[in-house]
């Protein structure tokens, strides 16, 4: 494309943009990203929350000829997001499970027609092979692909169904692409462009950093703590905000409490009915309560402003989720908090949703020779009835969790939830259904002619039917109708899905042992291994006394800078909490040292409470200790090898091994001891390393010679 048509094109842009949108110029990024669309280049864009990524597929629907097709995995926002458009008067439309089969015809007959410029889809809608031969009849000007993160495994929300889409692009004729994240770092950068884009995209990266935010940590122990604590915050800033919490309880328990202490607020979780939720979502964009709290399920897509504070009642999983829930704060550039209050037991509670989202081969192994055994299809049973016929005690979240993955692995599809309603589809045409009942059933007959008439053009679409009121239309009794279909369905005439309150699911095959599963479990592993990793980040985020912008900007930009934002807790100095002088019966660690004003760092008081559980040889402090021996600090690495070391749990020994390799010598060496107090004789292998390694000093090598020596003499077997 030549340089004048480019410019002619961002002109036509820049008018919309103004006249359509009423904004008057472009925010950073959107320009640059604009040229490369007309330019007729792929691109990935990364943009901080709040940055105007939409606006960088919104202004080309209006200015490209065809149509922009825009995957989402937020099903639940698309018809917000559409209502929004059409304010604009932008001709938009979506597509996705919670329409019939004759709607989705007829919103695919008016974009034949020229009606719609924007269409949005989820991923799922991808595998419909009659879906994608009805999108390549139209010319398609732009494929989009939002939330790009989720096509890797290695982001922090990896959705299996985001890998076909590069087979999707492929059949429908390689369209020009563009991919929007804004949580990605180089590591899922890279991934994103191989697992999508047919060839080397360019990137456009405007940076992580939001310089109006103010980021914020408070370790507090316990729930009423952190009651009054938030209570506090909502009260001092003016202004809305989100508090979000890790469970729907803790979202019901505090909306109650800050409504005791006269505050408006509104709870908001995927527990509740759908018409509560979206009447607080309104409540809250319309100004009408300061304050929705709320789990991870609220936020995505919500167009306000000027929320002023973002409070995380509980640790969230990963820097990605923390970076994206606080990013909806201060869109107007204005300053806004974004505040954590921290307590270590939070972890517990990702460690049990990480336990569950990869459930134990053993648990897929039975959840799958439970469908196996059973005689309908589809298999119409809860995950709690799943649950029930397991010979492991195991809770619903995990079935659902070891379902997802056989659906994953294509062991078994789950079929679209209609409460109360049968779906239909045809699985030959009309004519020759008929021809092939022939006189056999009149009443067979009319249920095909019926379904003709009520479905003339998505008869091979999965068609929700209400039974008792297609009955009573057609003249046709309940059982008469019934034992119709049930026949129809064993002559492999159509497809029937009895009502039922949940989702079926069906086995492709019935031929696979349970024992030998076709699903890779070692990536399983890595996938979970990354959840834990990424949670220990997160971790290390709310321990740290580093500035906390950098260590925001360090993970997502994946290099190490020298920074001091002048702007968050650690720089600012606040959050230092007295601490008592030590117990003159017990002497302080030497690297626990209190400062001049005879306050303690946040990391002195994390050696405080490892020199007390090795003291007073705690197992139940070891899962803690293991942990520390990932901070950031190598003081608080070195003092946790010692104090595992005294309390001498074997389970901690493949943790104290990696430690043999750290970058500060003094960590190894007390690794090496401690090693050497625990006396587990599978260790000597990799102590060897130590005395042989030359750039190693001459006291630590004395120090490993010696831990082999006891190992030799006093081995335990490595439990």
């Amino acid at each position: 494309m030549s340089v004048k048509i480019e410019n002619d094109l961002l002109i036509q842009a820049r008018q919309i943009l103004r006249n359509r949108f009423g904004y008057r110029d472009f925010l950073p990024g959107q320009e640059q990203a604009l040229a490369a669309l007309f330019r007729k280049q792929d691109i990935l864009i990364v943009m901080p929350t709040g940055s105007g990524k939409s606006l960088c597929y919104q202004l080309p629907s209006l200015v490209l000829k065809g149509l922009t097709l825009v995957v989402s995995p937020l099903i639940a926002l698309m018809k917000d997001q559409v209502d929004a458009l059409l304010n604009w008067k932008i001709p938009a439309t979506f597509v996705n499970s919670t329409l019939s089969g004759p709607e989705i015809s007829d919103r695919l007959d008016r974009i034949k027609k020229g009606q719609y410029r924007l269409l949005y889809v989820a991923p799922e809608r991808l595998k419909s092979k009659w879906f994608l031969e009805e999108i390549k009849k139209l010319e398609i000007s732009l494929f989009v692909v939002d939330e790009a993160h989720c096509i890797s495994q290695w982001g922090h929300d990896f959705r299996p169904s985001y890998l076909l889409l590069k087979d999707a692009i492929a059949f429908l004729g390689k369209p020009q692409i563009l991919a929007l994240t804004a949580t990605a770092t180089s590591e899922v950068r890279r991934d994103i462009m191989a697992s999508l884009f047919p060839k080397k995209p360019e990137l456009l990266l405007t940076g992580f950093d939001r310089p109006n935010l103010r980021y914020l940590v408070k370790t507090l122990s316990t729930d009423s703590q952190k009651q009054d604590e938030a209570l506090r915050v909502i009260d001092k800033v003016d202004g809305s905000g989100i508090v979000y919490a890790g469970t729907r309880k803790n979202v019901d328990e505090l909306t109650e409490f800050l409504k005791s202490h006269s505050v408006k607020a509104l709870g908001y979780h995927a527990g509740m009915e759908d018409p509560a939720r979206a009447a607080a979502q309104d409540a809250f964009l319309n100004g009408k309560i300061k304050v929705m709290v709320a789990t991870n399920a609220f936020g995505m897509g919500i167009d306000k402003a000027d929320i002023r504070f973002v409070i995380h009642y509980n640790l969230p999983g990963s820097l990605e989720a923390y970076y994206q829930e606080t990013g909806r704060a201060g869109r107007d550039n204005k300053i806004a908090y974004c505040l954590l209050l921290f307590s270590p037991a939070d972890r517990y509670l990702h460690e049990f949703f990480i336990r569950n989202n990869y459930p134990p081969r053993e648990l897929i192994r039975q959840v799958y020779q439970t469908l196996l055994e059973q005689k309908t299809d589809p298999i119409l049973l809860t995950y709690k009835q799943i649950e029930a016929a397991l010979a492991i005690r195991v809770n619903e979240t995990a079935v659902g969790s070891a379902v997802r993955i056989l659906e994953e692995n294509n062991l078994l599809e789950r079929l679209r939830s209609a409460e109360n309603k049968a779906l239909i589809s045809f699985l030959i045409p009309a004519g020759q259904a008929l021809q092939k009942v022939g006189n056999r059933s009149q009443t067979r007959k009319k249920i095909i002619t019926a379904l003709m008439q009520a479905f003339p053009k998505t008869l091979f679409q999965e068609n929700p039917v209400a039974l008792k009121t297609f009955g009573l239309k057609h003249n046709l009794e309940a059982d008469q109708l019934l034992r119709g279909l049930h026949a129809l369905a064993r002559d492999k005439i159509l497809e029937y899905v009895p009502p039922f309150r949940g989702t079926g699911l069906r086995l492709f095959s019935k031929n696979i042992s349970p024992d030998r599963l076709p699903i890779d479990f070692k990536s399983l592993e890595t996938r979970a291994r990354r959840e834990y990793d990424k949670l220990d980040r997160m971790e290390q985020y709310a321990y740290s006394s580093q500035c906390r912008r950098k260590v925001l900007l360090d993970y997502f930009e994946g290099e190490t800078r020298a920074r001091k934002c002048a702007a968050c807790d650690n720089c600012l100095g606040w959050g230092r909490i007295e601490n008592s002088k030590p117990s003159p019966k017990k002497k302080a660690h030497k690297l626990i040292k209190a400062d001049g004003r005879g306050r303690d760092t946040e990391a002195e008081k994390i050696l405080t409470h490892i020199q007390e559980a090795g003291d007073a040889k705690d197992r139940t402090q070891v899962p803690a200790l293991i942990r520390y021996l990932l901070h950031e600090n190598g003081n608080v690495r070195r003092l946790a090898c010692s104090a595992l070391g005294k309390i001498g749990d074997p389970s901690a020994t493949q943790a104290l091994l990696k430690c043999l390799y750290d970058e500060k010598p003094q960590v190894r060496q007390y690794a090496q001891k401690a090693l050497a107090q625990l006396s587990v004789r599978e260790t000597r292998p990799r102590l060897k390393h130590a005395p042989n390694t030359k750039v190693e000093k001459q006291h630590n090598r004395k120090i490993a010679r010696h831990s082999l020596r006891r190992i030799t003499r006093y081995p335990k077997q490595d439990k």
